[in-house]
């Protein structure tokens, strides 16, 4: 097994709950959550799937809304969550690294979108080109404006923002 596929294993056995009396358990994950941060960053996932695979589980542990907390009674709080104990920091700071993970995954994906848009640009406006030069009959200067199709433009961008 590779370690994406265990790190997304145990994300996603988590089922979006941390517990904060297993304090062994919280800081496995937390670890666990920095080595994706880790890969993450330094580009062992190559696709979007891979991301979106991790991605929801991520938002899922994010969540916490689901997490056990016990104040000094024992008594369940769901407000606990929301308090910074010494208790609860390794799931916080967790959680501060997933939120980090997430910021990435967005700006790999809208860094995708616009190398796409960029790219239909540059093979509509070559496309252009090599029409009108062909219309012309011979290698005049063009001007961008001749050269570029917008309605074309504009249906890739509106293609590539469906995406």
């Amino acid at each position: 097994m590779k370690l994406k596929d265990f790190c997304l294993n145990l994300l996603t056995s988590q089922n979006g709950v941390q517990d904060l009396s297993d304090k062994q358990k919280n800081k496995f994950v937390s670890n666990i959550i920095v080595s994706l941060e880790f890969m993450l960053t330094h580009g062992f996932y190559r696709n979007q799937d891979e991301l979106n695979d991790l991605a929801l589980p991520m938002i899922m542990l994010l969540d916490g809304s689901d997490d056990v907390y016990e104040d000094e009674s024992g008594e369940s709080s769901s407000t606990g969550r929301y308090k910074y104990t010494q208790k609860n920091e390794i799931i916080l700071q967790s959680k501060k690294i997933q939120c980090d993970c997430l910021i990435f995954i967005s700006q790999l994906e809208l860094d995708g979108r616009s190398e796409l848009f960029l790219s239909k640009i540059k093979k509509e406006y070559e496309q252009s080109s090599e029409r009108q030069i062909d219309a012309k009959g011979g290698l005049n200067r063009l001007r961008s404006d001749e050269v570029l199709d917008i309605e074309a433009l504009k249906n890739n961008a509106e293609e590539i923002r469906a995406l």
